[in-house]
């Protein structure tokens, strides 16, 4: 493999093709039905499964990533960031990066917020409370002190 293919891998070694799925539901389809068949799979995901969990946090991380570079799919990052909070994130460390993007990208309603916030603090009391401040610089200070009667 040379240096052009290695450039063209992501850190899961596969193959970067964001543009390359674009193509294809360009060509292929409606964007739409897309997202569903997509969001169906992701239903199928548990992230509470202790076998699969690793493999569901990434595959939800990766997503939330994306979307929230899309910029418009909020509503859909909020239900994957819910599905997140199902565990206990100080176990899942490599969820605390995309939830730190809701927090400061996706607008999340107050419960989720609060949801986030409550896990973060205690990742800071676990072996997690590294991720966790490596975060802090990229979050918003008002997402610290956000208090819902400031409008």
């Amino acid at each position: 493999m040379d240096g052009e293919e290695e450039a063209n891998l992501d850190m899961y070694g596969e193959r970067n093709s964001e543009k390359e799925m674009q193509t294809v539901v360009q060509s292929t389809g409606n964007a739409t039905c897309w997202l569903r068949s997509w969001m169906r799979l992701l239903c199928l995901m548990d992230p509470t499964q202790p076998s699969r969990s690793q493999a569901t946090v990434q595959t939800f991380s990766r997503t939330m990533e994306l979307l929230l570079r899309v910029g418009c799919a909020n509503t859909l990052i909020h239900w994957l960031s819910q599905r997140l909070l199902r565990l206990q994130i100080s176990q899942q460390p490599h969820a605390i990066a995309p939830l730190c993007s809701v927090l400061t990208k996706a607008q999340p309603p107050e419960l989720v917020r609060a949801h986030i916030l409550y896990h973060l603090l205690n990742c800071l009391r676990s072996e997690a409370a590294p991720l966790v401040l490596e975060q802090i610089p990229q979050m918003a200070l008002k997402t610290w002190g956000y208090c819902p009667h400031q409008r």
